[in-house]
């Protein structure tokens, strides 16, 4: 499945790409990553073939491939808005008019000014590549089962993260380096794997854990219990 997946995405990466160089004026880059993206999406194809022999994994590829669609879809009319911004800088910086430019710049970027916004792009990013790092574990090896589905799955990759959790506790209390990289304290690797459970499962889930945390973000900036006087109260004050 990932080998699929990596097929049809690269494959449409390089096309954008192709045509971004086209219109650039890079003849050679344009041919370069159009004979580039042919050998994908051919790879792409006979993948395909062989991921559809049998009704059940025909039914979890269309599944899969909708879902990528949308999750494609958003990430490219957000790209395409910023990459239309630049264009219309460059239009106006021919025209000699760069205070022009420079707010039409600013204007593109101006949401990116705001933590919410940055904490659910880069989360959504980070979910992105650590669960593509870490897809194997969602096959089993012995079946080829994909254990996405798996009815107790995600309790299991969430004690997982309290196991990792415990671990950075542990390494805290006796200030222990880690014993893998032991140029690091074991608190901060420890840190790191928790972090690295989490996004795999979000990822893996297809959860918008981006989104929920820019609006929870948001809600804890306005929210009367997180105030000063709220948690200075001798009952049901949050004192830490």
């Amino acid at each position: 499945m990932f080998r699929l997946f990596f097929g049809i995405v690269a494959g449409g990466h390089g096309l954008a790409l192709a045509i971004e160089s086209a219109l650039a004026g890079h003849t050679a880059m344009a041919v370069l990553f159009t004979a580039m993206t042919i050998l994908l999406l051919g790879y792409g194809w006979f993948e395909l073939k062989a991921q559809t022999a049998t009704k059940a994994q025909t039914d979890i590829l269309r599944a899969n491939i909708d879902t990528l669609i949308q999750m494609n879809a958003k990430r490219s009319g957000e790209s395409a808005m910023f990459v239309q911004a630049l264009l219309d800088a460059r239009e106006v910086i021919q025209d000699k008019a760069p205070n022009a430019a420079i707010e039409i710049i600013d204007d593109a970027l101006a949401e990116f000014h705001e933590p919410a916004t940055i904490v659910r792009f880069c989360i959504d990013w980070l979910t992105d590549v650590v669960h593509n790092a870490n897809k194997h574990w969602w096959i089993d090896p012995a079946t080829g089962e994909d254990l996405r589905n798996a009815r107790f799955i995600v309790p299991t990759k969430l004690m997982l993260t309290v196991s990792e959790i415990a671990e950075a506790m542990e390494a805290h209390r006796k200030n222990l380096a880690d014993d893998k990289l032991p140029n690091y304290p074991g608190l901060t690797v420890e840190l790191a794997d928790a972090l690295f459970r989490i996004f795999d499962l979000a990822g893996a889930q297809r959860l918008a854990v981006g989104a929920a945390a820019a609006d929870k973000l948001r809600f804890n900036e306005v929210r009367p219990d997180h105030k000063a006087e709220a948690r200075l109260k001798a009952v049901n004050g949050k004192h830490y």
